[in-house]
């Protein structure tokens, strides 16, 4: 069995001041007149402004006797809440799953994942923080959206790292834009997760051309969420997955940083849209926890040198399709004009080494592989 601690890890002079206290089991209670497709509602209690507050959150519970399961948290991104489609896809895996909202609100029961905020949700009764993109950095850091949105997660895990029926060891987190920033942050100070999954969005985003970017440069107390130097001191199991043409994803910076990390993995999906609907279309999320809890390992892609590739394979995955993607461009953004470039993966093994050409005249390249199941793999961003 892996070490968890109850508290903070990363605990240097920069460190964000989380209490152990988030490490305990919350209060919480049901609300069943709020329960919506399947999913029971309830309010786990997260404080804000020494005032007594509760947010709201969808739990989904398989089928079949509670007992041993693994469990995931549902971390949403702007304009989002708790969405009982996600939970939903989660739950059909055989997953505990809960989504929680991070911004005061409750979900109207007609609200569907694709609708706009004025249909999604209506506000809670209880006193929270909103998202002001980091406009709020003059208050306390205890009272900035961003330090109750990253403490509530924890406190989201510890209710499951208490829930009957769930193993400690096979909880694992998932977060959306805003959420993958958060599930990015609290990675690197709450070794309980079994694996950590963030979409679109990481930290060290402060020189990036990314919204993100932007507000950090303009309210600069917050680079102590930014630091990535967290990161790179778990074991958690880590998959970033990002864009190749979105404004929100900074994949140049991401690359790096799941490089550094000692159990970091990539996917970047080629124009793959910015939304959650699209990261709850993509395989890849299930594919990476399925994986690492069965201990199966997952896909490593390498350039050995600008002329080889080297591959491996963990057993039984079969390589159904494969790419060189290259730009000419001298820096990597949303506007990044990408080609790509087929790669022969037939009868690719465990382990193999295979021949490339980078066209001349690129600038960054990455490895792509698609498995039988649909899932992206991908090298880090090299530069020539």
């Amino acid at each position: 069995m892996r070490v968890m601690h109850d508290e903070p890890i990363y605990k240097e002079i920069d460190a964000i001041p989380f209490d152990k206290s988030l490490w305990s089991e919350p209060e919480f209670f049901f609300d069943e007149e709020l329960d919506n497709q399947g999913c029971k509602a309830l309010f786990i209690r997260s404080d804000y402004a020494n005032k007594e507050s509760y947010a709201f959150a969808y739990l989904g519970l398989p089928e079949g006797e509670l007992k041993d399961k693994p469990a995931i948290l549902l971390l949403h991104g702007g304009g989002g809440t708790a969405y009982y489609e996600w939970v939903n896809a989660w739950k059909e895996r055989g997953y505990v799953a809960l989504a929680i909202d991070l911004e005061g609100h409750i979900p109207n029961k007609e609200g569907t994942i694709n609708d706009v905020p004025n249909n999604l949700y209506h506000a809670s009764n209880y006193v929270t923080p909103h998202n002001q993109n980091l406009g709020d950095e003059n208050e306390d850091i205890s009272l900035t959206w961003l330090h109750y949105a990253c403490r509530t997660s924890i406190i989201a895990n510890s209710f499951l790292h208490h829930f009957a029926g769930i193993n400690p060891y096979k909880i694992g987190v998932c977060g959306v834009s805003w959420g993958g920033y958060i599930t990015s942050i609290i990675s690197g100070y709450d070794d309980r997760f079994a694996f950590a999954i963030p979409y679109y969005c990481i930290t060290d985003m402060l020189d990036s051309f990314t919204p993100l970017g932007t507000y950090i440069k303009s309210h600069r107390s917050f680079e102590i969420f930014d630091n990535p130097e967290p990161l790179k001191y778990i074991e958690t199991p880590f998959l970033y997955i990002g864009s190749n043409r979105d404004v929100y994803s900074n994949i140049e910076q991401a690359s790096q940083i799941v490089s550094s990390m000692k159990n970091g993995h990539l996917s970047i999906l080629n124009r793959f849209a910015h939304s959650h609907a699209s990261a709850l279309s993509s395989v890849e999320q299930f594919l990476f926890a399925d994986n690492t809890l069965a201990k199966k390992g997952n896909i490593s892609i390498k350039f050995a040198d600008s002329e080889h590739l080297s591959i491996s394979l963990p057993e039984e995955k079969i390589i159904i399709a494969g790419e060189i993607f290259f730009t000419d461009d001298e820096e990597i953004n949303q506007d990044t004009i990408w080609r790509y470039s087929s790669l022969d993966v037939e009868g690719l093994t465990t382990s193999k080494v295979i021949n490339i050409k980078i066209r001349d005249g690129a600038v960054f390249y990455y490895a792509s592989l698609t498995d039988e199941k649909g899932g992206v793999y991908t090298s880090k961003i090299e530069k020539i």
